[in-house]
């Protein structure tokens, strides 16, 4: 949204006024011109409030000592089983 709102300002200093046609925003108006404003800020307050909440359930489960991402495709186990079976040592 913010690069919405920075494109609507370099247009109005460029005397281009924007209207949304699905939308009541634009720049038309005070009020249009308000309800824009509004909802960039909501889309921001919403953006941030995500990454932080994203952010703390991260940390509490790192704390809790779970790990994220991908399991390993192979256990260090298993792979040296593989290295045995590989180098003709399997019969052991």
């Amino acid at each position: 949204m913010s690069h919405l709102i920075k494109k609507v300002g370099d247009l109005e200093r460029s005397s281009i006024e924007f209207y949304s046609i699905s939308e009541t925003i634009g720049t038309i108006s005070s009020a249009r011109m308000t309800m824009f404003n509004i909802f960039g800020s909501l889309a921001q307050l919403k953006h941030k409030l995500i990454r932080e909440r994203t952010h703390a359930g991260l940390k509490t489960a790192r704390e809790r000592g779970n790990t994220s991402g991908n399991l390993p495709a192979i256990t260090q186990k298993s792979y040296e089983k593989q290295a045995r079976y590989r180098s003709g040592r399997h019969c052991s």
